[in-house]
């Protein structure tokens, strides 16, 4: 089984790299679309993550906001390739209007160097939840973008609709958005990373190949054995054993996509066996650095009723386009394979086996429906239970198994080997996988786990709707261009103005070696 063998390498190089000492920087870098926007609005932007180690790059970015106490009000996982994606987040409603922190890192990138956090004031605007007005409380840190503005365009005054060409190069990241007013210029952009606590140094998670799901073992059982599956459009299953220290790492590698988790423990036991540890870093700001206050008054009310009107109609004008990956190998190798369209259904699993799949055997021991695979090498039948999996679930009641009707059920595969699976020694294997990948209809088991886990943001391309689809639609867009890394524009694209009148910026972000450059300009709509 060429997939389980696989599982077994990357585990192993993954713990042999968890713990070590890092010999390698890496530099986190984000472009957001804009930095003043309301909840509900999506917010497109470019993770990129620079190692010096050419042998090692992130897979997987962290991006959290994070409110002026330092408690994250939005969190997301970002997958990435070769360290880098476009994608979008959407704030949930219940966050207040304020100031806020965006930061994005790997679970290696902030102890590896100064570079290893990127960190951006946001402003985002609630309607249903307006801020607190304070008195501005300045805060110790320094934009390290500022000096850096340059002449982009001729002009500096555009009426409404008025068209203009921009220059660009293929590699550069741009956009061109309404200015937030309610930050000053030395608050905009990346800011000084020195603005945290000391970070406890004593676990360290790399994730070369994929996300790591870290979890705790409650029992004080160093024996059992624990799964998780995740399911979505694919199906996908790992195991892992608490270590000495009671902790258990689960490793999806390029499995990036899935909607639900479901963990178990082999014996059925309590559920609370097992505790999942968010993957996020727990960031403590110094004392001596403060979010400045989000103050609004009368005069900003036709800015802010220009502002909603953007946000809720700007997804006519910008979609966004996900960008499918590559499917994954999730099934196992099988030595006999079954579909059962081919032969007449029978009730249950235990009659279509005994009928059916002579690789099985199966019998009533003191009420209860054992499965043995025989051993194709020695023809025996093997003393210990299989590996049985339905759509990459493991199932461990074999009763609730026997009696499963397989009506959707596409096929049944078999291994009738001994196979390792991480550290653990499986004799053989049945594998079930369903019509429609929601498990054929099983129950899913009692003490089975559901875990609505951390959002996984999509890799995203945001393009701009044709102009027939826009003139169906009052153009109040607060964001006038947007090109990431993986997109092309015209040499020279035709940028049209909105109805939104205001002080615009111009930002490109312009690779130099390793880090980044960041260009800016501004003109203004009258």
């Amino acid at each position: 089984m060429k997939k389980l063998v696989l599982i077994v390498i990357i585990g192993l190089l993954s713990l042999s790299i968890h713990g070590q000492s890092y010999l390698w920087e890496e530099s986190v870098y984000v472009h957001l679309s804009k930095d003043i926007f309301s909840v509900g609005e999506p917010v497109a932007f470019s993770m990129i993550i620079d190692s010096s180690d050419t042998t090692f790059t992130p897979s997987t970015g962290y991006i959290e906001i994070a409110d002026r106490n330092g408690i994250p009000v939005y969190q997301a996982i970002v997958p990435l390739i070769k360290g880098q994606n476009t994608s979008l987040f959407i704030l949930p409603s219940q966050i207040k209007s304020d100031n806020y922190l965006l930061r994005a890192y790997s679970r290696s990138s902030p102890f590896t160097s100064k570079k290893g956090v990127y960190n951006q004031f946001v402003t985002i605007i609630n309607p249903d939840k307006p801020p607190v007005s304070k008195e501005k409380i300045g805060i110790k840190t320094t934009n390290t973008e500022a000096g850096k503005n340059k002449s982009l365009i001729n002009k500096k005054e555009f009426t409404k609709n008025e068209e203009f060409e921009l220059d660009h190069s293929v590699e550069e990241i741009i956009s061109i958005s309404l200015k937030n007013p309610f930050l000053e210029d030395q608050y905009q952009g990346h800011i000084n990373e020195n603005i945290y606590k000391v970070l406890n140094q004593n676990l360290k998670i790399t994730e070369p190949w994929g996300h790591v799901i870290h979890a705790k073992n409650n029992s004080k059982n160093l024996d059992k054995n624990y799964y998780i599956s995740a399911h979505g459009e694919q199906n996908y299953f790992n195991q892992a054993k608490p270590n000495l220290d009671d902790e258990m790492f689960f490793d999806l590698g390029p499995f990036k996509s899935f909607t639900f988790l479901l963990t178990q423990s082999e014996d059925q036991a309590s559920y609370n066996d097992m505790e999942i540890i968010p993957p996020f870093i727990a960031f403590e700001f110094l004392d001596q650095f403060n979010i400045p206050h989000l103050n609004i008054d009368l005069s900003h009310e036709k800015f802010l009723e220009s502002l909603l009107l953007a946000g809720q109609v700007e997804s006519y004008f910008y979609k966004p386009l996900k960008i499918e990956g590559k499917k994954i190998n999730t099934q196992i190798f099988p030595d006999k394979t079954y579909y059962l369209d081919d032969y007449n259904r029978f009730e249950n699993v235990e009659i279509t086996f005994k009928e059916y799949i002579p690789e099985v055997h199966v019998r009533k021991s003191d009420k209860q429906t054992i499965f043995k695979v025989i051993n194709a090498s020695s023809g025996n039948v093997f003393q210990n239970n299989p590996l049985i999996l339905i759509d990459n679930l493991p199932i461990f009641d074999s009763n609730a198994f026997a009696d499963f009707d397989p009506k959707n059920i596409e096929r049944i595969e078999i291994v009738t080997r001994s196979f390792f699976f991480n550290n653990h020694q499986f004799s053989g294997a049945i594998s079930l996988t369903s019509k429609n990948g929601a498990f054929g209809g099983f129950s899913l088991p009692e003490k089975a786990l559901y875990l609505d886990y951390y959002q996984i943001l999509p890799s995203i391309q945001f393009h701009q709707q044709s102009t027939d689809v826009k003139t169906n639609y009052p153009d109040f867009r607060s964001l006038l261009l947007w090109k990431s890394s993986n997109q092309s524009l015209p040499n020279r694209p035709i940028i049209s103005t909105s109805n939104i009148s205001g002080k615009y910026q111009i930002k490109k972000s312009v690779r130099k070696g390793q880090a980044w450059e960041v260009i800016t300009d501004w003109f203004e709509v009258k």
